[in-house]
């Protein structure tokens, strides 16, 4: 069997410690990038300081995906929350050469090498490697986004992408469909959308390994090592394990107090019988 080629992309607003640590990990196994999102920026492509770093904008996403309505809309449309998808498939249409493609977002750690780990997955061929594969919960806040030009059916499976592996056959699909009227949050868009075209996804921990732990039947997967929410302001001591997310201290502080403030608000209205 050929060797698949892979690259990995971290996700970051700044080629920060994080990111310089990663590039040295990575230069002598597999092609590293950061890039970044600028709405009102320019496009850019280079290197900076021996990392090759590539900036995308509104522009250049709509560029791409002018068609692809209602997934992405001239007017009214942020990348957050759910659209991150549209910057990482133009990073895949600029660079149609790799294989595979390994997204990672800044506040992702693993605390083991991060070569061995994608080597574990070396003969996977799945389209999509993720976390926190499970049943949509009853609360989470953006099953509504989801939109099918086939059928009012409902999506019943979600995955977690802080950090994943998409193939190249997977991301064409996925760009196709956004074409023809697929849209919403990607985390229960690609389930759907692979399901339709029979494309195969699969969690980290179907593999053999605990990658990771979290708890599926929680709205915010915790507790666990890889979650979306509580942060924390270090990687935990478990070796060997996926986590997130790991916050700047700044970002810590104040997305931890906005946390207490939204949990005791509910409480609250539970107390009054409200919630």
């Amino acid at each position: 069997m050929t060797q698949s080629k892979q690259c990995f992309i971290l996700f970051t607003r700044t080629i920060d410690r994080n990111a310089k640590t990663l590039s040295t990990h990575f230069s002598d196994t597999i092609d590293f990038y950061t890039m970044t999102y600028d709405r009102h920026g320019e496009k850019f492509s280079g290197n900076i300081n021996g990392i090759e770093h590539r900036i995308y904008s509104e522009k250049s996403i709509s560029d791409m995906f002018f068609k692809s309505q209602p997934k992405y809309q001239p007017n009214n449309w942020t990348i957050m929350p759910g659209n991150l998808d549209l910057c990482q498939l133009r990073f895949i249409k600029d660079h149609p050469n790799y294989d595979y493609y390994w997204f990672c977002e800044d506040d992702v750690r693993y605390t083991g090498d991060f070569n061995e780990f994608i080597a574990n997955f070396k003969h996977c061929e799945d389209d999509l490697l993720c976390t926190n594969k499970r049943t949509i919960h009853p609360d989470w806040a953006h099953r509504q986004s989801y939109t099918c030009p086939f059928s009012k059916s409902e999506p019943n499976i979600c995955v977690f992408l802080p950090f994943f592996r998409l193939s190249k056959t997977g991301a064409q699909v996925l760009t196709s469909a956004f074409n023809i009227g697929w849209s919403g949050h990607h985390e229960i868009l690609w389930p759907a959308i692979f399901e339709h075209y029979d494309l195969k996804i699969s969690d980290f921990n179907d593999h053999g390994s605990s990658y990771y732990t979290s708890n599926l039947e929680s709205e915010g997967i915790g507790p666990g090592t890889f979650v979306y929410e509580p942060p924390r302001a270090f990687a935990g001591f478990k070796k060997n394990k996926l986590w997130h997310p790991v916050k700047p201290f700044r970002d810590y502080f104040f997305r931890t107090k906005e946390l207490v403030r939204r949990k005791t608000k509910e409480r609250i209205r539970q107390l009054l019988g409200r919630g």
